[in-house]
């Protein structure tokens, strides 16, 4: 198959790094480079945040989204030339995991210049480096500019007036002080320092910029910034000089660090930190970027699908320690939080640990669960969506099969509202909320919404019920149930045992509709998503879920997917709803007034498309597991259809517009910050390959496609790797015949956990 968008970027021969060559290229093609506390958001012209979270939740935004490009200018101190790079044309940007370069020639000069956000740094640096490759020596003007305005806080006034910006010539640079009295942090100052001598600096864009532009700054036209304080404007900003005289083949390089600190004494500590060792920023990029390869080393898979495995191997691992850390941006979902760590207990169960562990004091007494954390406004701050509570067994059953950490269960953790327990009996209390909490029909109260944000109105005045809710408590007591019984938790088992039954018996009664299930009951016992409506008839995700949450018969699961099938399959995905709203319905929430084909009103949005691939996977029908993950992936056979493709070939995308709309099928929405990673992330590694933790062990069930005649996995399992080879001779989707642990045949295809610390070669035949 040819390259995606070759005009625009190519992957590196080994797929772990991808170079774009256009200074053009559409919104979210975007890199992010974070560590748990400060993230970095960089596109080709060098736009993008700058922000710092604390622990508790605020954030100081050093930059905001689509405000000045940071910047590196070069000015010929003879003949008054200005170059200045990201952004110029024929800058090259490369991406990888924790990799970030910008390179450029200009008129014999060759400049290079990478960004990092080293260890548990709170800021980033930069790393500049100019060779001169011409054959004259050159003196030059470098300056670093950075739009810094340290913001976050809400306040009744606005408060950039308060920030004083001072010069420190013994820093190297200008700090900016917050002297706002309802400031909550001292963190909310900010500074920018070099490691070159200061020749000049500015911190006003009315001088810098002036009457010029971003890309011709009056500052730099005298050969020297205008050392001008900015004094309460608006319009703040960091940049900083130095001179530099190269001979023919000469280098130089600067360095500059951007970020958070409370005082200058504290810029002080970190200059010497990160300056007085040369190579201390690049050495701890470096342990970055073999930090994240030997993340994502733990899994690595070889199928007849080269980009399947590329993104596999390296984007989709790194994408997922990224939202593990730093969820959707806007806040701490809950659900989102918890459906992250699910993935990422592959890949960083010390990562996933810590997020139960900061998730399990959102929990209420009762069972109930906070929508978001971390501050978080508007529609989404705390109202009830009553499937967060759904999402932990499974993610705590995911994790515990991964690391059998059953010590995590035994932390005492606060309960939101009050008191403190075990994370077991956090977990417990899940479980009897949602049994408790149901409705009419014996399913689960919706209350303000579930996994469809935007449906917040179903269930408002206390009496709405959720099919799909209802269904995914069923899945959540499965797990809840497994874990029970593989810890001996005989009294809780049994307790579980009879509500599964009960709910079980309601869904079927009350949610199937005929050839599909509903999606829910609004508070009028109006059912939702059934063949006698106009709009929204049917919705993707109880019928894919009745296969994940085995609610139901066989014969039911079946005909739910094909429903989807019939209805909802499109060559952009699967859609969330058929058909799609035109009259708002305030008894269903906002979905119902957005565009047809958009938002959540019917378009293909990922995370259900995932949910739908793991369905697939678990009723044997490997083309289409397979061909639903080919065509939602980043520049997959949607993208590659889409009359002017825009979706980056490197990060999933949260949503496609329909493919029925009339000018917009097929342009996504949302890049990097979407639950559709995690999900992905598990239907290939372990329902489409099939090689899938278990508490008891490590399970062989692949569903592929049948012309895949073998593929492999090497994979990290409780420190022990696994090298599983799969052969499929006769062309199967899904069944595993034999399956032999270091040249033993085993029973079953289970593999009991080896020690830590060996290697081991599967042999799987399907």
């Amino acid at each position: 198959m040819s390259e995606y968008l070759p005009e625009l970027g190519r992957f590196s021969e080994d797929g772990r790094s991808y170079t774009i060559h256009s200074s053009h290229t559409p919104h979210g093609w975007t890199q992010f480079l974070y560590n748990n506390q400060y993230l970095v958001s960089l596109d080709v012209g060098g736009r993008g945040m700058s922000s710092y979270r604390r622990p508790g939740g605020l954030w100081t935004r050093l930059i905001f989204e689509g405000r000045m490009p940071r910047r590196i200018y070069l000015r010929d101190q003879e003949d008054g030339t200005i170059f200045y790079m990201p952004g110029s044309e024929g800058c090259e940007f490369t991406i990888g995991a924790a990799l970030a370069q910008y390179k450029a020639r200009f008129d014999g000069l060759e400049v290079t210049m990478s960004v990092s956000v080293p260890g548990d740094f709170l800021g980033e640096a930069w790393r500049v480096s100019v060779r001169n490759t011409g054959e004259r020596p050159r003196k030059l003007l470098l300056a670093g500019f950075f739009p810094l305005t340290p913001t976050g806080y809400p306040t009744n006034f606005g408060y950039t007036g308060s920030i004083y910006i001072e010069y420190h010539e013994e820093l190297g640079g200008v700090f900016f002080d917050n002297h706002d009295p309802d400031r909550p942090d001292p963190l909310y100052n900010a500074y920018m320092i070099q490691d070159a001598p200061v020749q000049s600096f500015d911190t006003s864009s009315a001088t810098f910029i002036g009457k010029g532009s971003i890309d011709e700054p009056d500052g730099l036209a005298e050969g020297k910034l205008p050392c001008r304080i900015n004094c309460g404007g608006a319009s703040k900003l960091a940049a900083l000089a130095s001179e530099h005289a190269l001979a023919a083949g000469e280098q130089t390089t600067v360095q500059f660090l951007i970020g958070v600190a409370g005082d200058t004494a504290e810029v002080a500590a970190i200059r010497k930190a990160w300056f007085e060792q040369p190579e201390a920023i690049a050495s701890a990029a470096e342990r970055s970027r073999r930090y994240y390869r030997s993340v994502m080393d733990r899994q690595q898979v070889s199928t007849p699908d080269p980009e399947f495995d590329r993104l596999v191997n390296h984007w989709l691992g790194y994408n997922l320690c990224f939202t593990a850390r730093w969820t959707r941006l806007y806040s701490r979902g809950f659900r989102d939080c918890i459906q992250d760590t699910q993935g990422a207990s592959t890949l960083e169960p010390d990562v996933a640990r810590a997020n139960f562990l900061e998730a399990m004091p959102h929990v209420y007494r009762s069972g109930r669960c906070r929508r978001s954390w971390a501050a978080v406004g508007g529609a989404l701050k705390d109202q009830y969506y009553a499937d967060q509570p759904v999402w932990v067994a499974p993610a705590m059953k995911t994790y515990l099969a991964e690391t059998a950490d059953t010590g995590l269960l035994e932390e005492v953790s606060d309960y939101y509202d009050g008191g403190s327990s075990t994370v077991w009996e956090h977990l417990v209390a899940c479980q009897r909320h949602l049994y408790e909490d149901r409705g009419e029909h014996g399913l689960c109260l919706i209350h303000e919404g579930d996994w469809c944000d935007t449906a917040h109105r179903l269930g408002i005045e206390g009496r709405g019920e959720g099919v799909w809710l209802s269904i995914a408590y069923h899945k959540s007591l499965l797990d809840f149930m497994a874990i029970a019984e593989w810890l001996g938790r005989d009294e809780e088992l049994r307790q579980a045992r009879k509500w599964a039954e009960e709910i079980r018996a309601a869904i079927n009664e009350h949610g199937w509709d005929g050839d599909w299930f509903l999606i829910a009951y609004n508070d009028y016992g109006r059912p939702i998503g059934t063949a006698a409506d106009e709009e929204g008839r049917i919705f993707l995700n109880p019928q894919s879920w009745s296969v994940i949450g085995q609610a139901t018969s066989l014969e039911r699961q079946q005909r739910a997917m094909a429903a989807v099938d019939e209805h909802l399959d499109s060559w952009v995905g699967p859609h969330l709803l058929y058909p799609p709203y035109t009259k708002p319905d305030p008894t269903i929430g906002s979905l119902t007034g957005f565009h047809p084909g958009t938002c959540e009103n019917g378009p293909c949005y990922c995370h259900a498309a995932s949910f739908k691939i793991v369905a697939d996977c678990m009723l044997g029908r490997g083309e289409k597991a397979f061909q639903t993950f080919r065509t939602i992936m980043p520049g997959g056979d949607a993208d590659r259809r889409v009359p002017e493709p825009g979706c980056p070939p490197f990060a999933f995308v949260n949503g496609r517009v329909a493919a029925y709309h009339p000018y917009h099928a097929g342009e996504h929405g949302g890049t990097w910050a979407t639950g559709t990673v995690s999900w992905c992330f598990q239907a290939a590694g372990q329902y489409i390959l099939g090689v899938r933790p278990d508490l008891e062990g490590l399970r062989i069930d692949p569903c592929v496609p049948p012309d895949w005649q073998e593929f492999s996995v090497s994979r990290l399992y409780r420190g022990a790797r696994y090298h599983v080879h799969v052969r499929n001779p006769n062309g199967l989707a899904k069944g595993v015949r034999e399956v032999t642990l270091d040249g033993r045949r085993i029973e079953g295809n289970l593999l009991p956990p080896q020690p830590a610390g060996g290697e081991h070669q599967v042999e799987a035949l399907m």
